[in-house]
């Protein structure tokens, strides 16, 4: 989000007990938890996490559109040369995998 010409902000929002964590996100929260920057609510929410979830690498989430949806942006080359330069995770999402 612009603020200013010369600044912006980003919006943070805080992990919720069931979200789950990228292989990115485990790792900045390592170097977190090392650098005692986590507080008591960080702490208990990544221990309260359903683990079995975690680790997993955006790249390697299924970008694979219904065959419907794929033929009718397929039809329009220019909607299917957008789509295929969106980055994995935007492809993702579109395929329902968000």
């Amino acid at each position: 989000m612009n603020v200013a010409a010369e600044s912006h902000t980003n919006r943070l929002t805080p992990r919720q007990p069931r979200s789950t964590w990228s292989a990115v996100n485990l790792q900045r929260f390592e170097a977190l938890r090392a650098a005692k920057c986590i507080d008591s609510t960080g702490l208990m929410v990544f221990q309260t996490r359903n683990a079995s979830a975690d680790g997993y690498v955006i790249g390697d989430q299924p970008t694979d559109l219904d065959a419907t949806v794929e033929t009718a942006i397929g039809a329009v080359p220019k909607a299917w040369a957008f789509f295929q330069s969106q980055p994995p995770c935007y492809r993702h999402d579109a395929a329902g995998g968000g």
